[in-house]
């Protein structure tokens, strides 16, 4: 299962409020605040069965519980009430160049250079995500944690996809959320390198329910406050705080040169010299290193 992430409501709007007008301007509650519950079983057949029906793609079944459950981006949209959109435009899993709908007048260098500062490299897809301002950076963890997660554990690292979403949130653009988070389940259904990577299980969970299937039978696993939870605790470890009203980097993250298309992304190493922090805050991210050693 990825990690299911869910927003500390309190925290975002009295802090974030900008990202808390986001979410409700795209009608995302359901996305970033969540049942605490998820049942792993059911969540494990529906991907494993989930298959297309008929052609087109935007049609799929899954049997679940013992029952045929339909799946298609409209019937996610119902569920989610996500806001309505006509727009085709996807970004997920890949992004598609020259841009469509309301994105056509965009291209990957003007939202590069919105967030970076500075012109892209040729044909780079990946970047390092702590050269982008702290509330940028606030932006990306609600994308990758919510809406459209990603399988490394590492978050010093934004792809294209993502990049994309964030501006498209950021500026208001008409988008549908519903079929970007149609098309990850859809891909995640297949197995990588022999694994299977279950992303939404909270949100799974709740549409199952609402299908009428029992899902308090099976295995169940309750959402953690401190590590699945997205808030103050999440942006200390992450280096950034709030100072004279601002958020703001505490300190920067390493050079990004190494990049690889492609490669698994480990966890950001603490910098050899910490900026001043607090006895709690320390132990806060000690917590933190040690839990994704393990």
């Amino acid at each position: 299962m990825i990690p299911c992430r869910y927003l500390n409501q309190i925290y975002f709007t009295t802090i974030v409020p900008d990202v808390m007008e986001i979410i409700q301007y795209f009608g995302l509650d359901k996305l970033v605040h969540c049942t605490h519950l998820v049942n792993l079983d059911l969540c494990k057949e529906f991907y494993t069965n989930l298959h297309p029906r008929g052609s087109g793609g935007h049609t799929w079944v899954s049997r679940v519980g013992c029952v045929d459950i339909e799946f298609t981006p409209s019937i996610l949209q119902s569920f989610l009430e996500c806001r309505a959109s006509e727009s085709s435009f996807t970004c997920f899993p890949t992004v598609v160049e020259p841009f469509t709908d309301s994105l056509s007048h965009l291209s990957i260098e003007v939202i590069h250079q919105y967030y970076f500062n500075a012109p892209r490299a040729p044909l780079r897809r990946i970047f390092n995500a702590t050269r982008m301002s702290a509330r940028s950076n606030i932006l990306y963890k609600v994308v990758i944690g919510c809406i459209l997660p990603i399988v490394t554990r590492g978050q010093a690292k934004i792809r294209l996809p993502h990049l994309v979403m964030m501006y498209a949130l950021e500026h208001r653009l008409d988008i549908n959320i519903a079929p970007h988070v149609f098309e990850s389940i859809v891909h995640f259904s297949s197995p990588s390198n022999e694994k299977l990577y279950m992303p939404y299980c909270h949100i799974l969970t709740s549409f199952f329910a609402s299908r009428g299937l029992d899902v308090m039978r099976g295995q169940l696993h309750q959402l953690s406050k401190d590590y699945d939870q997205i808030g103050a605790r999440q942006m200390s470890l992450a280096g950034i705080e709030r100072r004279q009203g601002e958020m703001v980097w505490r300190a920067q993250e390493a050079d990004d040169s190494d990049d690889e298309e492609e490669a698994d992304v480990p966890a950001p190493a603490l910098a050899p010299d910490l900026a001043p922090m607090t006895v709690e805050a320390r132990l806060t991210q000690l917590e933190e290193t040690v839990r994704q050693g393990f």
